[in-house]
């Protein structure tokens, strides 16, 4: 039926035409039950609902109002999977100068069809909820999140730009494997071509399976942009009458995951402390993914029971976790210290410590 550079609207509809008592006071108004409505990028990419309840205003000045809901129908590109889920999409737009919360009716033949309008002025937002989409080998996302379209600018091309108050940001591998953020603010902005720059952090969720007795960390960062150019500033966007804001800070080409303050202990034999980044290597052996967790500067300790009986730190250390619970660990030290017995040797050159298979320490010499 419709369209301009920020909405798209098909299907069948009631339509009333009210003349204002000036030259410049008529007004249209458009109603459906069954209306499909979209937000699309290129030809690739889209937010949709179908079968919505629609309401649509549109002013002489050509100013409109417009709400609608429905279910999804939402495709992201091929910067992410092909498996995107939702339960809802909503739609709110609004550039008439004013906050609208009325309800609009058109009648047709001896039926009344009515829907209330409540949208805010200068709102332009289509809200999914309950979204699941993974970014393509780096991240999986989910909750409610705000779309807003920027059309192509000659500073720019077209784009998503992307906030949530609640979302959840993880990596599995296997069901073992675990590592996210969730109830935080996410931050992403998404090209028409696939290309995309998204930033999270929050407390961290850990499970390294069965081959960790324990594992916690203070926060987890996540941080990605392949989009051709740094991004510094937050993205705010206007949801029903409330600004939600969320900063995206990354420089292009960076893919992180960032794990702050982590304490593990492995089985009864090893603990392992520091800052770590991950990284998640899809298909790494033939139907086995990887979770690759390395460090600079990690500290380890050897124990018997409760007794710590060997520390070291500023350890260079690459662990490898599969879904299976299998677990591959090398690490390279400044020196033994040694505890126990109220001795402690000082620090020697770097040295090889050992390679970790499953739960057995193998001292290299």
């Amino acid at each position: 039926m419709c369209s301009s550079d920020l909405v798209d609207v098909s299907g069948d509809y009631a339509l009333r035409i009210q003349r204002g008592p000036e030259a410049d006071d008529d007004q249209v108004t458009v109603l459906s039950r069954d209306a499909s409505v979209w937000l699309s990028l290129g030809s690739e990419i889209r937010i949709g609902a179908l079968d919505t309840t629609l309401a649509l205003v549109i002013n002489e000045d050509e100013t409109f109002v417009i709400q609608a809901a429905g279910l999804p129908d939402i495709h992201l590109g091929i910067g992410f999977d092909a498996s995107v889920s939702a339960t809802a999409v909503g739609f709110s737009y609004n550039n008439t100068g004013r906050d609208w919360d009325q309800t609009v009716s058109v009648n047709v033949g001896d039926v009344d069809v009515s829907v209330a309008v409540q949208v805010r002025d200068d709102v332009a937002t289509a809200i999914v909820t309950d979204l699941e989409a993974r970014v393509a080998d780096y991240v999986s996302l989910a909750g409610t999140f705000a779309f807003e379209k920027q059309p192509a600018s000659a500073e720019s091309t077209a784009s998503f730009l992307v906030v949530a108050q609640d979302a959840s940001a993880f990596l599995d591998i296997g069901t073992a494997v675990h590592v996210g953020v969730s109830d935080v603010e996410l931050a992403m902005v998404l090209l028409e071509d696939g290309r995309l720059a998204l930033q999270t952090s929050g407390a961290a969720e850990l499970s390294f399976g069965a081959g960790f007795a324990s594992a916690s960390a203070e926060r987890i960062d996540f941080a990605y942009n392949n989009t051709g150019q740094d991004r510094a500033g937050d993205i705010t966007l206007k949801v029903s009458d409330v600004s939600v804001s969320a900063p995206l800070n990354v420089a292009d080409g960076q893919t992180i995951i960032n794990v702050t303050g982590l304490q593990a202990q492995i089985g009864d034999i090893l603990s392992i402390s520091g800052d770590f980044g991950l990284r998640k290597t899809t298909d790494a052996t033939p139907g086995q993914d990887e979770l690759q967790i390395t460090s600079q500067n990690a500290a380890v300790s050897l124990t018997a029971g409760d007794v710590v009986t060997a520390a070291v730190r500023n350890v260079v250390m690459d662990m490898c976790l599969r879904g299976d619970d299998d677990l591959t660990l090398d690490l390279s030290g400044s020196g033994w210290l040694k505890v126990g017995q109220g001795t402690v040797v000082a620090d020697a050159a770097r040295q090889d410590i050992g390679h970790v298979v499953g739960d057995a320490l193998v001292h290299h010499s």
